[in-house]
């Protein structure tokens, strides 16, 4: 094909989205635009050759720039780009004025998808092939049981906490109660940080110690 198509998207001449168009340009025609369509999704490619002056390249949609090539002087001219199914145009402009003829060449082809790389499993002759290895199981570590703190008390001898601090309310089986402890004080607040941690520890040695001098004070 080889008239001149329109210097606007209005006047612009539709033509194959895989052609080749042949053109002029000078000082009264300094643009040519041509359009095209694509049905699906697309591969596009277009690049202007034959200059004899410094000419650019540019894609449109509508009024959106899509691309646009802009080497200097009578260099090829080329734009690629994924196209989605509609209507474009791709312009031609002279830079400077200068007459020049053109040869514009449409090219589309679907995407191809682009797949993995298989890894090449098959052995060699006369080499067996290593089986993958499988990670060793790593057993859960065994719980540790600590063993209950215990303390003196100079009223019952040596006594040991319950592992649950609920229990805390009677301490041996003739009714020894926290709140009445009169002992090795230092000892009784280690076993209970031990045994408890430290919120706890601190909760029940102050209410033990001020419960006791209160029974001494009543006795």
């Amino acid at each position: 094909m080889s008239k001149n198509p329109g210097n606007n998207r209005r006047q612009a001449r539709l033509v194959n989205a895989n052609s080749q168009f042949q053109g002029t340009l000078n000082q009264n025609n300094k643009i040519d635009f041509l359009k095209f369509r694509v049905s699906s999704q697309s591969r596009f490619n277009a690049t202007l050759t034959g200059l004899r002056n410094n000419a650019d390249l540019a894609l449109f949609r509508g009024r959106k720039l899509l691309g646009q090539s802009k080497r200097p002087g009578k260099r090829n001219e080329t734009i690629q780009a994924l196209l989605a199914p509609g209507t474009y145009f791709v312009r031609v402009a002279s830079r400077g004025g200068g007459r020049t003829r053109y040869r514009l060449q449409l090219a589309t082809a679907n995407p191809t998808p682009s797949l993995p790389i298989q890894p090449n499993l098959t052995p060699r002759p006369g080499v067996t092939p290593t089986p993958a290895l499988r990670p060793t199981p790593i057993a859960p570590p065994t719980p540790v049981s600590r063993p209950t703190q215990g303390f003196y008390s100079y009223e019952f001898g040596y006594e040991r906490l319950p592992r649950n601090p609920f229990e805390l309310t009677r301490l041996t089986g003739i009714g020894t109660s926290v709140d009445s402890f009169l002992g090795d004080e230092p000892s009784f607040f280690v076993a209970l940080l031990n045994q408890y941690g430290p919120e706890i520890a601190n909760s029940v040695y102050n209410t033990a110690l001020n419960n006791t001098t209160l029974r001494q004070a009543y006795e």
